[in-house]
């Protein structure tokens, strides 16, 4: 079901009921990285760093919002694994103080994540999440937010993220273990003028 996700969001932002939505409302997207880590039970830490996809619709002051994830994570002791995922939720934007706009958002957040040599064998099923022998959770995130305008006509905004992921495995190498994620990002994102 969470494979088909972003497959049903761009079904349901196409269909005639929401193309005038779409024509008066701005379609933003953007990208970024992140570095963060991550606590598991039984207690192991690790650390890591990905680059994420950002689609939005900016309904102010609610921006509904979809973020795909790529990237590796792993520590000393433990080669690096691949690390990709999903979140799909809401932001909503405060009111601007100075010259930043401050945001909260939380969302339904999957992820999966398997061996460094199995996304070389397999990296198209292993990035969609289709592939044999990959680790799935499925949780939570919520996020605070800071973005600046940078261009005068306000086609053009850099943000800085702090983000908290609580997951719990579905399926793969360690049943009923839970994941805490951290992350500190800055991304762009580009569309019309708010």
């Amino acid at each position: 079901m969470t494979r088909l996700l972003p497959l049903l969001l761009v079904a349901l932002l196409s269909t005639p009921a929401h193309a005038g939505l779409l024509n008066e409302r701005p379609i933003w997207i953007g990208g970024g990285l992140s570095g963060g880590g991550a606590l598991t039970t039984p207690v192991q830490t690790f650390a890591g760093g990905f680059g994420h996809l950002n689609l939005s619709v900016r309904l102010i002051p609610v921006v509904p919002e979809l973020i795909l994830r790529e990237g590796v994570f792993g520590k000393k002791s433990r080669l690096p694994f691949h690390h990709g995922g999903l979140a799909a939720g809401v932001r909503v934007l405060l009111p601007r103080f100075l010259v930043v706009r401050p945001s909260f958002r939380v969302a339904f957040s999957h992820e999966h994540r398997t061996t460094w040599e199995h996304l070389k064998a397999e990296p198209l099923k292993v990035i969609f999440g289709v592939a044999d022998g990959i680790e799935h959770r499925t949780g939570a995130e919520t996020g605070f937010g800071l973005e600046a305008t940078l261009d005068p006509k306000g086609h053009i905004h850099l943000g800085l993220d702090g983000t908290l992921q609580m997951l719990f495995a579905d399926d793969g190498f360690d049943p009923g273990t839970f994941t805490g994620l951290w992350e500190v990002s800055v991304k762009f994102a580009l569309g019309p003028r708010l």
